[in-house]
């Protein structure tokens, strides 16, 4: 990299921009001329990084990758020791500069629409921008679209504890499509978050209020008088904070959870009376499910 200047750096692009989706045509040739610019190091994480000259009376030198390393000399007189530390401040200030380029060319060689997707969390980390480009990749390869929309258009609001859990939820499933290069504007995102609510009257009511009062204007507002609905319903039905704003279908009772085993008809007084087993006697059964059957059949 020493011989080129940065307008030789920026005149070196990949033909084919990244889309999410070109993984395995991209990376050979982004890696290619990577190498020929001499960046290939800042992705293999394989280089020289000068330590810092051990401070007069130190046994070890200190590791300038260490996170709670503060780059400030020891005090000291010792006037070789900070020479050699200021040489180690130049020679690291290179090594940050030379990150910021490659991490700088790779993301000029996506396509703008996915750029966004890697800014904020890889920034200056060239690293950790590959990585998570094939990261992305190999995960669109597992993920199936249509499982994925079929997910959000399901994801329904009483199938979680509280409004933040479903709305994460929500969140978790659109991430997903975006790595499969389906995106969910808003338009959408506020069809499936009010087609998703209970159906309930007191939720059909807040619905309603919710679109006569032009508060659906974007799925944030209407997340956000979600969220203030539901403190208002924990309050009023006594529901903790931290306990399911929708319980689980009710649990049904001992003599409901199951089919009742005692056979009874209805006599033509309306009342159910209990059948009398013609072979034991014993009311409850019949015949042909009498339990006493291996001592009268014998």
């Amino acid at each position: 990299m020493e011989g080129l200047d940065y307008s030789e750096i920026a005149s070196l692009k990949t033909k084919t921009k990244y889309n999410g989706r070109n993984y395995t045509t991209w990376a050979p040739e982004a890696e290619t001329l990577l190498r020929q610019l001499g960046l290939w190091q800042y992705i293999t994480g394989i280089f020289c990084v000068r330590r810092p000259p051990a401070a007069p009376g130190a046994s070890t030198a200190p590791d300038p990758l260490d996170p709670n390393y503060d780059f400030k000399p020891q005090s000291s007189t010792d006037q070789a020791y900070l020479y050699q530390f200021n040489c180690f401040l130049t020679e690291w200030g290179k090594y940050q500069v030379k990150l910021e380029v490659t991490w700088g060319w790779i993301y000029s060689t996506l396509e703008p629409s996915i750029q966004s997707r890697y800014r904020e969390d890889t920034l200056a980390n060239p690293k950790k921008l590959w990585e998570s480009i094939k990261a992305d990749f190999e995960k669109m390869i597992k993920l199936n679209t249509y499982n994925e929309m079929e997910k959000f258009t399901l994801c329904k609001l009483e199938s979680y504890p509280s409004v933040t859990e479903w709305t994460s939820a929500q969140d978790a499933i659109i991430r997903n499509l975006a790595i499969c290069d389906v995106k969910v504007n808003e338009h959408l995102r506020k069809f499936y978050t009010l087609s998703n609510l209970p159906k309930s009257i007191e939720w059909r009511t807040f619905t309603t209020a919710l679109e006569l009062n032009d508060k659906t204007d974007t799925a944030a507002n209407i997340t956000m008088h979600l969220q203030s609905f539901e403190v208002s319903l924990r309050r009023d039905k006594g529901i903790a904070p931290d306990a399911p704003l929708f319980s689980s279908k009710r649990a049904r009772g001992k003599n409901n959870s199951k089919r009742s085993s005692v056979s009874t008809y209805t006599n033509s007084s309306g009342q159910q009376v209990k059948h009398t087993c013609s072979s034991c006697g014993e009311k409850g059964h019949k015949k042909v499910k009498c339990p006493n059957k291996d001592k009268w059949a014998s």
